[in-house]
């Protein structure tokens, strides 16, 4: 498959106002699987026209014309989405925080056995840390200490006569 040819036929995307919901949502996913293909060999040669400092082949605007298409398409399949579950796009303020007051979302209410096991849990976790790091010093120790590990003393440097 051509990196500039779409991977949807054009009759459904000029379509998409008279399918259901879930199969502007099928699109919708070919299409970012689409994008998502396309957008390394965008990348690649982007990068490799910075390198070589040349002109951009005609493919690259071809590639560049694919990508903006294949993104409104998206884009219109987001508002067709929206528009046939009644669903508007932003949230208002009022809402958000009529959601936050009523408890829906709200932590996950832990109970007090759990509570204490996860107290207990940290406590025996910073010991083992103290125990860690207490056998590494004491291990430290016994490598510097060992006369086994001490460097051989030079031979005394010999003076010309």
């Amino acid at each position: 498959m051509n990196s500039t040819t779409p991977s949807v036929p054009q009759e459904l995307l000029e379509n998409l106002e008279s399918l259901s919901v879930g199969k502007v949502c099928l699109i919708g996913k070919e299409l970012s699987k689409d994008l998502f293909r396309k957008i390394p060999i965008f990348l690649r040669c982007f990068k490799d026209n910075l390198d070589k400092k040349t002109y951009l082949p005609p493919e690259f605007e071809m590639l560049l014309n694919s990508c903006n298409l294949i993104l409104q398409k998206i884009v219109e399949c987001r508002i067709i989405i929206d528009k046939k579950l009644n669903r508007s796009n932003e949230i208002c303020s009022d809402y958000f925080i009529k959601q936050f007051s009523k408890g829906n979302c709200s932590p996950i209410k832990k109970s007090n056995a759990l509570i204490g096991k996860e107290q207990e849990f940290d406590k025996n976790r910073i010991k083992l840390i103290k125990l860690s790091n207490a056998l590494k010093w004491i291990d430290w120790q016994d490598t510097v200490i060992d006369p086994r590990n001490l460097k051989k003393p030079q031979a005394p440097l010999a003076v010309p006569k």
